[in-house]
């Protein structure tokens, strides 16, 4: 190979990283259960803050739980995500409700997420800004994401009188 020849490989190469595809991001499939009674188990993020190990009410603003199983394309557990890769946005309450929120440590104490291995989760989510949750239905979705891949999942439940 010349002098020249080598060269132009050597600069080829730079320009066929460039160009290389990139990742392809592909859906994750989430599956949510809202557990509305879960203080009802005296779990400790119901132990504090104003909080009753009853199940969510509208004479309360006790936690509820997302449990979300999360797998990617091929229909494998999505391991090793964080608290921060998932993000709740509660649009639809009822008339004059405030929203679902996550739990901060200060409201519902340290264990507000948890990993349990295998694609599953858990996050508590508290009635927010302040106040009793308001009897009716809620709407929001979540979202997750893991690196490149990401998805999307309607959560609804029913906050009873």
């Amino acid at each position: 190979m010349s002098k020249t020849s080598h060269f132009l490989a050597v600069l080829a190469l730079p320009a066929a990283v460039a160009f290389a595809p990139a990742a392809h991001a592909a859906p994750l499939a989430v599956t949510v259960e809202v557990d509305t009674a879960v203080c009802a188990t005296v779990p400790v993020q119901c132990g504090g803050a104003g909080h009753t190990f009853a199940a969510a009410d509208s004479s309360n603003h006790n936690p509820i739980a997302l449990r979300l199983s999360v797998v990617n394309k091929n229909g494998l557990p999505v391991a090793g995500l964080a608290a921060s890769d998932f993000t709740f946005t509660n649009s639809i309450v009822p008339a004059g409700g405030g929203a679902a929120v996550a739990c901060s440590v200060a409201e519902c104490g340290a264990s507000t997420f948890a990993n349990a291995g295998n694609g599953l989760y858990q996050i508590f989510l508290d009635r927010g800004p302040a106040g009793n949750w308001k009897a009716g239905g809620y709407a929001g979705i979540i979202q997750v994401s893991g690196g490149v891949n990401n998805g999307t999942r309607l959560v609804t439940f029913d906050i009873p009188n």
